[in-house]
């Protein structure tokens, strides 16, 4: 879920249409679907935002054999346009700086991830580690390119990570 300008926004996870839906705060109704027409939804995860831009992560990989990760990432004023409901998005492509081995291995994995969050001038992603019960983390820039996502830490969670939300107010950063 992202809340922006008093908006709920949602998506569905993988497989589902590439598109975000506004909710109702008060009655839990759709709003409105807005769908992103260059963008396919392979295995979204999470949302992120900032002040300017909203961040869509399709990074799940259960396999750890995916080599199209990505994140779409669209201005947030075009959520809000009345009579567009179909908008397009940059894309951040990227692999891991450390996976080397792409073969197939279903839920036996440290490359598959489900957090993300939005950090100044970068994306962190945290990984759902299946072999080790950590998370790594990932950093990225904001700009549409491909890159390689640098570790900047392992984290002991013990625990599967599957969101994340970075308060900058308070500097805090939630890992559920």
């Amino acid at each position: 879920f992202l809340f922006i300008n008093h908006t709920l926004f949602t998506h569905n996870d993988s497989g589902g249409e590439p598109a975000l839906h506004s909710i109702d705060t008060g009655n839990g109704t759709l709003l409105r679907t807005v769908y992103i027409g260059n963008a396919t939804n392979r295995d979204w995860e999470d949302i992120s935002a900032d002040a300017s831009y909203t961040y869509i992560a399709d990074i799940g990989n259960n396999n750890g054999s995916r080599q199209d990760l990505r994140i779409y990432k669209i201005a947030n004023h075009q959520l809000f346009v009345n009579g567009q409901d179909t908008i397009f998005a940059d894309t951040i492509s990227f692999s891991y700086s450390d996976q080397t081995n792409f073969a197939p291995n279903p839920r036996a994995t440290n490359f598959d991830a489900e957090a993300l969050i939005v950090k100044r001038d970068s994306l962190y992603i945290f990984t759902k580690n299946w072999l080790n019960g950590r998370t790594n983390v990932y950093k990225l820039p904001k700009t549409a390119g491909s890159y390689i996502a640098e570790k900047t830490d392992s984290i002991n969670t013990q625990a599967f990570i599957t969101g994340a939300d970075y308060d900058s107010t308070s500097n805090s950063l939630v890992l559920t």
